[in-house]
């Protein structure tokens, strides 16, 4: 439980860094000329893989109802091609490093895992305060 809970207070605080500081890390990194602050900058605003999983699945979904609506096809191929490119990043991971951390079978798992985040980024997203457990120690 102490350890789901701060697994979700880093993650809703890494969505909050990216909504609420990150413009303003940019602005002041063009504004300075600081190419360190910017590379700091295009770090933090890579948000947590599942909740990145879950805008590509959104985004696919919506795209893709649009095209078949009869609306422009563009966005749906751009985000089928997003959604192929995370398959074959993530499944390379796993090849080359990930075989010691996740077993086939976790591996197989992982849209659960993502789908039962869904909850918690949307906590994150309408500004819900996540109370502090004491994670339990060895």
């Amino acid at each position: 439980e102490g350890q789901t809970s701060q697994r979700t207070r880093w993650e809703t605080g890494h969505l909050r860094v990216i909504a609420e500081l990150l413009p303003r890390f940019f602005v002041e990194a063009m504004r300075r000329g600081n190419a360190q602050l910017f590379a700091v900058a295009l770090e933090a605003a890579i948000p947590p893989l599942a909740f990145l999983v879950l805008l590509l699945a959104g985004t696919t979904l919506a795209s893709g109802l649009i095209a078949f609506a009869g609306g422009p096809t563009f966005a749906m191929f751009t985000t089928l091609g997003a959604d192929v490119a995370m398959v074959l990043a993530v499944t390379i991971a796993w090849l080359t490093a990930g075989r010691e951390l996740l077993s086939p079978r976790e591996l197989i798992t992982l849209p659960g895992y993502v789908a039962a985040k869904l909850p918690l980024y949307a906590r994150a997203l309408t500004g819900s305060k996540i109370q502090w457990v004491r994670s339990k120690r060895d």
